[in-house]
Order: C-alpha cells, then structure tokens, then sequence
C-alpha cells in the first residue's frame, strides 16, 4: 500500500471515529469543538516551526475577515455536527451530514446563479428521499425525538459550511 493511501485511510477512521468519542465526552458540542480547535491550532503550529513554515503578516491582515469568518463557519460546523451526534444515531448524523452536495444543488440557482435542470432536481429529490427512508428505517425508539434535533442540527451545519466556502 502506497504511502497516500495509507494516509487517506487513517484520516477517514481518526473523522469516522469522531461520533463515538463525542457520544462519550462528558462535555457540551461546543467545549468539544473548542477542545478540537485548541489541539488542532497547536499541532499546526507545531508543524509549522518544525517545517520552518512562515505567514506573512500582511497576508494575515489582508485576509482577516475572511479567515475569520471560515473560522467560526468551521466551529459552528463542528459544533452542530457534535450535537447532531448526541441527539440521533450515528448513522443518521453521518448520513445527513453527507448530503451537502444536495442541499447544494438546491440553493445553487440562488446563491450561484447556475441554471436549474429537471435531471438535477429529481436527482436530489431521489436523495433526499432516500436519505428520508434509511433514516425512517434506521429511527430506533429510545432515540425519539431527538432525531429530529440531530437532523437539522446537521442541516445547519451544512449551510454553515456552504456558506463558509464562497
């Protein structure tokens, strides 16, 4: 196995294993994510000094707002997704918070001006619907309804970070 794909594959079970440790964390979604943010900044700042890695400060201050406003885009996302975990089942927090492309063809018309075809709305529409079926399938009664919490706790997340990326 070639050293990318080794890497690949470790960073999807460090992503994929987020939701049990957030299940078990005895701390709110956004101490978490504050947690995760602090470790992060501090790794990368590591990484940084030991690469001998330099920022330019007029590139800092140029682009402040905007580093800003991806910053607390990205904390929110994290934020929302945590509680989404906390409120529905795994799979049903993962799954919705996969659906971003959909929601993206939706608001693309709008946000984008990108013409609207009939092919790309049926096809969100088929994935929303299926979405909808697993997680009617998948809905287990001690859950309630705190799915519903999760669900839009990860729709929110998804507009956040659409938002974020313009």
């Amino acid at each position: 196995m070639r050293k990318a794909e080794t890497k690949a594959i470790v960073a999807m079970v460090i992503f994929g294993s987020i939701g049990l440790f957030v299940r078990w964390i005895p701390l709110s979604s956004s101490e978490i994510a504050f947690y995760r943010a602090v470790l992060g900044s501090l790794f990368l700042l590591i990484t940084g000094l030991l690469q001998q890695t330099t920022v330019s400060a007029s590139d800092l201050k140029r682009n402040f707002r905007p580093l800003l406003f991806t910053g607390v885009a990205l904390g929110l996302n994290w934020v929302f997704l945590f509680e989404a975990y906390k409120h529905t089942t795994m799979a049903n927090a993962t799954i919705s918070y996969y659906m971003a492309p959909v929601l993206v063809m939706f608001v693309a018309p709008i946000i984008l001006q990108e013409k609207r075809t009939v092919r790309k709305t049926v096809c969100a529409g088929v994935a929303l619907l299926g979405l909808m079926i697993m997680m009617q399938s998948a809905a287990q009664p001690s859950v309630g309804t705190g799915t519903l919490t999760g669900l839009l706790s990860c729709r929110v997340t998804k507009l956040v970070r659409m938002y974020s990326n313009q």
